[in-house]
C-alpha cells in the first residue's frame, strides 16, 4: 500500500523536453518487476498519458532511482506510476 513504498518525483521542463528524476523507497515492496517504460507516463488536462521517450535507472529491489525524459509540455501536468506497490496507480501533479 501507500505507507509500503515512497514515490518522489522532480521535474524540469525546457523547450525540447520535460525530465523527472523519481525515486521509489521501500522495505517491503520489491520493485524489480516494476517497468518505467510503460508504467510511468505524464499528461495535461487535455491530452492523453504519454509514456517515456528515454528512461536511465539506477539501483534494485527497494531502492530505485530513474532518469525519466518526455516530450516537452505545456502548463500543469500529472506525473503517474500505475501498479506500483498493489495499488493501480499513484499521481503527482506539478503546477
Amino acid at each position: 500500500g501507500e505507507g509500503s513504498l515512497t514515490l518522489s518525483a522532480k521535474c524540469v521542463s525546457s523547450s525540447e523536453s520535460l525530465v523527472c528524476d523519481i525515486r521509489f523507497d521501500t522495505h517491503t515492496v520489491d520493485t524489480d518487476s516494476f517497468d518505467p517504460k510503460t508504467q510511468f507516463s505524464v499528461k495535461t488536462n487535455d491530452q492523453e498519458p504519454i509514456n517515456p521517450l528515454k528512461v536511465e535507472q539506477e539501483g534494485d529491489g527497494h531502492h530505485r532511482s530513474f532518469s525519466v525524459t518526455f516530450p516537452a509540455l505545456t502548463g500543469p501536468f500529472t506525473f503517474r506510476a500505475e501498479n506500483l506497490a498493489s495499488e493501480p496507480w499513484r499521481e503527482i501533479t506539478f503546477p
